[in-house]
């Protein structure tokens, strides 16, 4: 019956496989395949939609791609056909007859119309067209395709055209002529032009070379295509070549047709002729090529279609310029090329075709070690390369090179036994692969990339075409991802925040994450539980709104998008309900915050929270059940109840009063009891009244339980208390332990019960009172006789022992005890035997159960004979499975095997095989396995032995197992196939490598990863573990050891050195890298001591540091007392003063000056002295060493060069372009020029005109307009403003008088308050910056001052007590010599102050006490005043001259600092603020000064003193308001002639330049207020015969800020952040603005200046100019300064036409040489050249 059963089976098999079937299965247990076998070898396929189309021999096969299932199935042969007939079969050749004819299907393609088309090798190359059903549509008579199963065609579908070259075959007159390559129309199939004779769109192969072609691949790139061919010449010695042809889309007469040749070569310059495939994408044609046609390796060649291009137009090129043959000979075209060159030509010409000599070579990308058959490009960012041995070889663009080098980053198993080897071609299909192999079509992934689980495996994956799809969570491909991929991966920082919230409340719920990408066409949401809510994205993170639960719950957080089911993260989030907490010490040892509120717990309090609990400690020990005792409990924080309150303590129902210590709490005796037994903890409340104020568990024990017999109970521990009585254990026993009673020992039962009489066995003994230590029983344990020693030992009821050697069996004994022993026996026996010595059945399971520890024990063969029980017979040993299935060439790598019945044999070894079918070799050794048990065992995998010569990497090979001859495992066939790789190689160390401890070690090689896990790597350094935490193809990362270890090897053995090895073994490698050395392996000894002794210094310090803090806090008190004082004299202080400050500002207003009759007439210097002050004001010109070395010859020479313009021009703009002369410097030449032009004034005004309208038009061309007059740091603009002033000195009488008014109102209204003589701070002033910022006591005092020889007259004086004796100096000497000009009164320094005080004596007054010398002082040095001589209203004072002495004269020049003593009263302040001060101390003045201590408050506030600038204000507003109307000529109606003459240059100079009106206003106002006003007004010098007085400059400039914002033109923003002294004329300003403008019109509308006039002005000037005296040194000075330049100015007058006509140079050389002349000459001490 088996027989007849067999033998069906043996006649269904072959019908069941002649039909074509589909299949999948998993390769690997992860990636699935799908298969469709054929019957038939598979001559095409092709993808339309859903649908794959296969082309068999002789069928066509429609298959759902989905599953591979078969949709619709034809039959298209075989047929009867010969190539000698007709396509119809009607007509054939002379003796020939159709005969049976397999299809091979040449052409397969969807057309246009979505319709079939089939071409065949049977009738003549002729095609079919069938529905997406496979019904035939028609039938085609028109040879297309090659017509012998052998020969080659590629077609490609282009712009509604069939592409189509076959290789021309048997020659047929029912074919020929019949083209190799051709452009068909469709859906006719007829050539385009075909018949035409200026040509057709195909090339005829002549009869010689139609066997040479085999075309390859046809593609279309730009507007080109090609055709990929491989030529075989008639010559054998020729090589083959590979031709590249080229054609243009449009050309219909095949004009463009062109070849070249395309060349791979490999770094030895080794050419590769042999195409194997060709694959185009982008800008790449990617090539393979081998060295002959059996080869098993081949090349991979890249070459640029830029190249390509270039390549195609050389050739084309070098035929145009004439040089050359067409050198396409098999077609027919090999003429001498045209000389063409006049004709142009571009790179993408179709005008001409060739077949060129210039070959296209490229070099070896990549070398494959297998036969390359097909290519395929993915995406640009991968090849994938099929072979002929059934692999696909994966290839990635190298990016840490140049973009044409590959890679490999894996390789792929496809088909079975039945698909064949040849990977034929590769189609891409989304993320699948469909693969033709000869006998099946096969759907494979394209990628691994779904394996990969995480964002960081997918970015770091080897898979280049694995990218992370954000939207998805997942990692794919970029074709399936719905949005954007992400090239950095999101990190969440942190949990969220907040992790946990209360309930009842709904708090917004942020996520850190960086990298997280902008949602788009996704959103975020956030999922609590089950419920989600949509989440916020920012930059920064996510937020979500949380949801209100109302209950207390732990549950998840995720955050993830709407398209997805993985979350982004995941994080444990607590919901928290505070009032769940009824004792304080509980809710403030929360976890989540809570706070203990009036006797509740919530997470926020409205009152103070409790900053303190009651917390009662746990007992220490546990209590016994049923004792009645009192229960003592530490507790911490009892000084927070109220004592006045009565405690008690409840356990179960029982209360006894509780008794409150410092640290503890005594409860009343309790009698404790537990109805439960197994839950030995009671609570115990601490209650005040009916509230608890804490809760604390006691533990209870009962000895009972803890204890079943005597010597359990009796070694428990003593604290317990537990003793034996009454056959218990039990607390209340009195005895005792020593006088304890106990039952004698007793053995229940023992295991196991026989073992081999060699002994070993280990025993295990359970019974009762077995001893209270392993010390009772140690040595006194036999079994049967043998000692048995203890291995293990359980207090009295259980001791494991191992039997010593025994003779026969015997029971067990046991004696118990040290001092009296008590003996325990077993009633059963242990039994002994001995193993026979022979073993007949080969093949055994187990042994009979008494047997087992036999066996385990001693490996030898059992008689049969000797046991009671026979053996049992099991089934062979099979093998279901083994992980991993990788290995390399060492082997060593442990995989482990799951099977049946394993443990029925004694031993297993694993080994590689060839073949998975006979015959079959073993390739590898024989490696060890370890049996575990009947379904585990581990096993190394076997090294690939070294004999082997063909090439086993990147292999699957069969495994077999050597298990006691079953054959069954001998070879597992293809169902288990291990992969081969090759070794792992690390690179080693190059010198000694340097490491720092905490970092992780990084290793390079190659391999790494392949076929290895971080697991099968044991790296050491020295004998210590680096354990692997990463690695890759390249890399590997391991952590090892903190410090260096030892130097040794891995074994311990020591090495030379001091550094340890690096050693690396993984399976049966073992690799030495090299030695390291640990940058910080080791602190020296000395600074170990030098870290203790920081340390003690540290706590010496500490303590140091508590006892300061504590003396400091004792001292803060009194600190805070001093403070709160100085607070209320600052209160007292401001409060003094604001009602000062009122009171001034109400009665301070009526007074003025002219009032008190202490105004006189305004004392206007006369105008030489005016122009003398207005030239050198800012100059000194006090010497002129020159001077007596010039002749007045000589300054008579340079003067009359000085009459001409162009010299003077020059001057200037030698000065102009001269960036190092300083603005004094030109303010110095300004002078001089003006000093010496002076006498000849019209030559003067003449001059400043035409170098003021040269500078106009330079200032405009250069974009500076809007400049002029304003910064003033031009010599043109000095000038002017010079001149100007000059000009109106004559004409401003009226508004001096009332300027010399506003002087005086505000020298009275400064002096009425104290000055600081060193600052020039003032309490009454208009300017901010010089506001006495202090509590000055500032009493008047009247005094006498007796003058020079006058001793019975006296002046009354009002003076301040604060003054300095310098400021009553001067006070005395303007009250003295009132009548008398400031200039012609005594200095300060020439007279001396005495007080007459009645018991002192006279008393000479000064500044500085004379007892020491201002180096002997702590500086800064406080200026003595009338106070601090003790001065007092109706003091008299008396002038005497003054006496100096050197010693005087020369600690006075010490101590002020000063060079002179007539400086002493030039200038104020006359004393350096760094060496002393008056009124204000720097060191402890307000708040405006030094940072003083915390503890130090200022006496005053500095911005309460501000209402002082209105008090000040007040009193001199109407003589501002005065002076500002009378500049602006309100009251008058006639200008100066000058002022109207300069207004008309402006407004001619603007028309002139293109500059707008509001420009030449500002003009006009700058040139006016700016450059003459305003100096006029900061210098009163200038026209007053008045002191300098430093006080008195900033009142005035606030005046000059005024006046020119009342000449604005802009509106001025003012508010707080304004200074406040502009604030104070904000009104007038605001006033006065709008008459400025009016100023200016008016001046515009007043009639214009005749010639007479202005003749009649220049010569009234001329007048008033000759009275000042001609200064002969100014033009020494010149002419000092022009030596100085001398070289600039004559390079300049040279290059001027003009200058160079006049003879200028020359001129001025012959000056400048003859200033050089050092003789006397008889007119050199003339002082002046009139």
């Amino acid at each position: 019956m088996v027989i007849l059963r067999l033998a069906f089976l043996l006649l269904i098999i072959p019908i069941h496989w002649e039909r074509t079937t589909a299949l999948s299965f998993e390769v690997g247990g992860d990636v699935k395949q799908k298969i469709f076998h054929t019957s038939g070898h598979i001559d095409d396929f092709l993808v339309s939609r859903d649908t794959v189309y296969v082309a068999s021999v002789n069928r066509l096969t429609s298959l759902s791609i989905s599953n591979f299932s078969i949709q619709n199935e034809i039959s298209i042969g075989p047929i009867q056909d010969s190539p000698w007939c007709s396509a119809d079969g009607k007509s054939c050749l002379k003796d020939n007859r159709p005969f049976s004819t397999d299809v091979h299907t040449k052409i397969l393609q969807i057309l246009p119309s979505n319709q079939l088309l089939q071409c065949g090798s049977v009738k003549l190359g002729s095609c079919s067209t069938y529905n997406s059903k496979l019904s035939l549509l028609t039938e085609s008579s028109i040879p297309v395709a090659a017509n012998s199963p052998d020969a080659s065609t590629v077609s490609q579908i282009i712009d509604n055209r069939l592409i189509v070259a076959a290789s021309p075959t048997k020659e047929s007159p029912y074919r020929d002529p019949f083209p190799a390559v051709a452009i068909r129309n469709l859906p006719g199939l007829n050539v385009e032009n075909a018949g035409d004779l200026e040509g057709e769109a195909a090339v005829f192969l002549r009869a010689a070379y139609r066997g040479s072609f085999r075309f390859v691949e046809t593609f279309a790139h730009q507007h080109f295509i090609f055709v990929v061919a491989t030529v075989t010449p008639r010559e054998t010695r020729l090589p083959v070549t590979t031709r590249l042809i080229r054609f243009c889309r449009n050309d219909t007469k095949f004009v463009s047709y062109s070849e070249i040749e395309l060349q791979c070569r490999g770094e030895d310059n080794t050419n590769y002729p042999f195409l194997n495939a060709v694959v185009q994408i982008g800008d790449k044609l990617i090539a393979s090529f081998s060295a002959s046609q059996n080869s098993r390796k081949s090349s991979i060649c890249v070459f640029s279609m830029q190249k390509v291009k270039l390549t195609f137009w050389y050739n084309v090129d070098r035929c145009r310029s004439g040089t050359d043959s067409i050198k396409l000979p098999h077609i027919g075209r090999d003429t001498k090329c045209v000389n063409k060159a006049h004709i142009p030509l571009d790179e993408d010409s179709c005008e001409l075709g060739v077949g060129g000599s210039i070959e296209l070579v490229e070099m070896s990308t990549k070398d494959v070690f297998a036969k390359i058959t097909s290519l395929m490009a993915v995406d640009q960012k991968a090849v994938f390369a099929g072979t002929s041995s059934s692999q696909i070889v994966m290839l990635k663009w190298d990016d840490t090179s140049n973009s044409n080098k590959l890679e490999e980053y894996g390789r792929k198993e496809v088909g079975d036994g039945r698909t064949g080897s040849e990977v034929l071609k590769m189609v891409r299909y989304g993320d699948f692969v469909l693969v033709q192999m000869p006998y099946g079509l096969i759907m494979e992934e394209l990628s691994t990339c779904s394996h990969h689980e995480s964002c960081t495996e997918c970015l770091v994956s080897v898979d280049p075409l694995c990218q992370w799809c954000h939207p998805t969570q997942s990692c794919t491909t970029s074709s399936r991802c719905a949005g954007p991929v992400t090239s950095q991966c999101p990190i969440v920082d942190g949990d969220p925040i907040p992790s946990m919230i209360s309930v009842n409340t709904s708090i917004p719920i942020s996520f850190h994450i960086h990298h997280l990408p902008q949602p788009i066409g996704f959103t975020y949401k956030c999922q609590f539980g089950t419920k989600t809510t949509k989440a916020n994205w920012t930059s920064s993170g996510i937020s979500c709104p949380s949801e209100i639960f109302s209950s207390p719950k732990t549950f998840e957080i995720s955050l993830m998008t709407s398209i997805s089911k993985n979350p982004i993260s995941r994080h444990n989030f607590t919901v928290f309900d505070c009032s769940g907490y009824s004792t304080c010490s509980t809710c403030m040892s929360s976890d989540y915050g809570c706070k203990w509120c009036s006797g509740s717990c919530a997470s926020s309090c409205a009152s103070v929270p409790a900053k303190a609990c009651v917390k009662i400690q746990p007992m220490k020990l546990p209590i016994a059940i049923g004792s009645q005792q009192e229960i003592v409990l530490e507790a911490l924080n009892l000084d927070t109840l109220d004592r006045k309150t009565d405690h008690f303590c409840k356990v179960n129902g029982q209360i006894a009063p509780a008794k409150i210590a410092r640290d503890s709490i005594r409860c009343g005796k309790i009698q404790l009891t537990s109805d439960n037994q197994t839950d030995m903890i009671v609570p115990l409340a601490l209650m005040a009244k009916d509230v608890i104020v804490d809760v604390a568990n006691v533990s209870l024990y009962s000895c009972s339980n803890l204890a079943a017999d005597c010597s359990s109970c009796l070694a428990l521990s003593p604290s317990l208390s537990c003793g034996w009585c009454n056959r218990k254990c039990s607390h209340e026993c009195h005895e005792a332990k020593t006088t304890a009673v106990c039952d004698p020992p007793r053995i229940d039962r023992f295991e196991p019960s026989s073992g081999p009489i060699e002994g070993g066995t280990i025993i295990k003994i359970y019974g009762n009172d077995l001893g209270m230590s392993v010390e009772d029983v140690r040595g006194k344990i036999y079994v049967a006789g043998s000692r048995c020693n203890i291995v293990e030992y359980h207090v009295s009821n259980m001791i494991a022992c191992q039997v010593d050697k025994g003779i026969s069996s015997g029971p067990i004994r046991i004696s118990v005890g040290r001092v009296t022993m008590a003996v325990a026996e077993s009633h059963d026996l242990f039994l002994l035997f001995e193993f026979p010595s022979s073993l007949p059945i080969p093949y055994t399971d187990r042994y009979p159960v008494a047997l087992v520890s036999l066996y385990t024990a001693r490996t030898s063969r059992v008689d049969h004979g000797s046991l009671d029980q026979p053996f049992e017979y099991r089934s062979d040993p099979s093998i279901n499975s083994i992980f991993p299935l990788t290995s390399f060439k060492a082997g060593g790598r442990i995989v482990t095997v799951h099977g049946s019945s394993l443990n029925t044999v004694q031993s297993a070894k694993i080994f590689l095989i060839s073949s998975p079918t006979p015959p079959f070799d073993i390739i590898s050794d024989l490696a060890q396995c370890h049996i575990i048990n009947s379904t585990l065992m581990t096993c190394m995998t076997p090294k690939i032995l070294e004999t082997i010569t063909r090439r086993v990497e990147y292999t699957k090979q069969p495994v077999g197992f050597l298990m006691d001859n079953v054959t069954a495992v001998a070879n597992l066939g293809r169902r288990i196939q291990m992969a081969v790789f090759p070794n792992p190689s690390l690179s080693p160390f190059k010198g000694i490598r340097y490491h720092q401890g905490e970092q992780s070690l990084i290793l390079a090689g190659h391999n790494l990863n392949l076929a290895a896990e971080p697991n099968d790597f044991k790296i050491f350094i020295g004998n210590e573990r680096c354990y692997v935490t990463l690695v890759d193809s390249k890399q590997l990362v391991c952590s090892g050891p903190l410090k260096q270890p030892k130097p040794t090897d891995e074994r311990g053995v020591p090495i030379n050195g001091d550094n340890p090895l690096v050693t690396v073994i993984v399976g049966s490698l073992r690799m030495e890298l090299g030695l390291i050395e640990y940058s910080d392996h080791a602190l020296p000894s000395r600074l170990s001591f030098l870290i203790l002794g920081l340390c003690l210094f540290i706590v010496i310090t500490l303590i140091v540091m508590c006892l300061i803090f504590k003396r400091r806090r004792q001292e803060r008190e009194k600190e805070y007392k001093k403070i709160q004082l100085q607070m209320e004299n600052l209160e007292n202080n401001v409060r003094k003063e604001c009602k000062q400050a009122f009171a001034e500002l109400q009665t301070n207003l009526v007074l003025s000056p002219k009032s008190t009759g202490t105004v006189t007439q305004p004392e206007l210097i006369n105008f030489p002295h005016f122009v003398e002050n207005l030239l050198w004001a800012d100059n000194s010109l006090t010497s002129a060493p020159s001077l007596a070395r010039t002749l007045p010859v000589t300054l008579a020479q340079f003067h009359a060069l000085l009459s001409f313009k162009g010299f003077i021009f020059t001057i200037v703009d030698a000065a102009e372009s001269d960036v190092s002369i300083s603005t004094s410097e030109k303010s110095m030449l300004a002078s001089l020029l003006i000093s010496v032009l002076l006498r000849n004034f019209s030559y003067c005004t003449e001059i400043v005109v035409d170098l003021l309208r040269a500078h106009i038009a330079k200032s405009v061309q250069n974009k500076k307009g809007e400049l002029l007059f304003r910064n003033s740091d031009s010599v043109v603009e000095k000038m002017f403003s010079k001149w100007m002033s000059i000009c109106l000195y004559s004409h401003l009488t009226p508004q001096m008088n009332s300027f010399f008014y506003l002087y005086k109102a505000l020298q009275y209204q400064t002096d009425k308050g104290p000055v600081d003589a060193v600052t020039g701070d003032a309490r009454y002033t208009i300017n901010e910056a010089k506001l006495l910022r202090e509590s000055v006591d500032s009493k008047t005092l009247k005094i006498h001052v007796i003058p020079f020889e006058k001793c019975e007259e006296s002046i009354e004086l009002e003076v301040h007590a604060c003054d300095a004796i310098c400021q009553l100096k001067q006070k005395v000497a303007s009250a003295v010599y009132r009548e008398t000009p400031y200039s012609q009164r005594p200095r300060i320094t020439q007279f001396e102050l005495k007080f007459k005080c009645a018991r002192r004596g006279d008393l000479k007054l000064t500044d500085v006490s004379a007892v020491e010398t201002l180096s002997q002082k702590k500086l800064p040095v406080k200026l003595l005043t009338l106070a601090d001589y003790g001065i007092q209203d109706g003091a008299t004072l008396e002038m005497t001259p003054a006496v100096y002495t050197a010693e005087s004269y020369r600690n006075s020049l010490a101590d002020s600092g000063q060079s002179s003593w007539s400086s002493l009263d030039r200038c104020s302040p006359i004393y350096s603020s760094s060496k002393y001060y008056h009124l204000t101390n720097p060191i402890s003045g307000t708040m405006t000064f030094k940072k003083k201590s915390p503890s130090e408050i200022p006496k005053s506030i500095p911005e309460v003193y501000l209402t002082r600038l209105l008090t000040s204000k007040g009193t001199v507003e109407t003589y501002v308001e005065d002076f500002l109307e009378t500049v602006l000529y309100m009251h008058d109606s006639s200008y100066p002639p000058i002022l109207k003459f300069f207004f008309d240059i402006l407004d001619r100079e603007a028309a002139v330049n293109g500059v707008s009106e509001n420009i030449c206003q500002q003009w006009k106002a700058n040139g006016y207020v700016l450059r003459v006003w305003a100096n006029f007004v900061r210098n009163p010098q200038l026209v007053f015969d008045v002191p300098h007085s430093v006080s008195m400059d900033a009142n005035l400039s606030t005046v000059a800020q005024t006046m020119m914002d009342c000449f604005s033109f802009s509106e001025p923003v003012l508010g707080a952040h304004s200074p406040s002294s502009r604030l104070l004329f904000a009104k007038d300003v605001a006033r006065l603005r709008p008459l400025s403008v009016d100023l200016f019109k008016r001046v515009k509308q007043s009639p214009p200046l005749g010639m007479d006039e202005l003749r009649t002005e220049l010569v009234n000037m001329a007048n008033d100019v000759s009275t000042c005296k001609g200064s002969s040194l100014a033009l020494s000075e010149l002419l000092s300064w022009v030596r100085g330049n001398g070289i600039r100015i004559s390079q300049l007058l040279s290059s001027n036409e003009e200058t160079s006509q006049q003879r200028l140079p020359q001129k001025l050389s012959q000056v400048l040489h003859v200033c050089l002349e050092t003789d006397n000459h008889i007119y050199s001490t003339i002082s002046d050249y009139e």
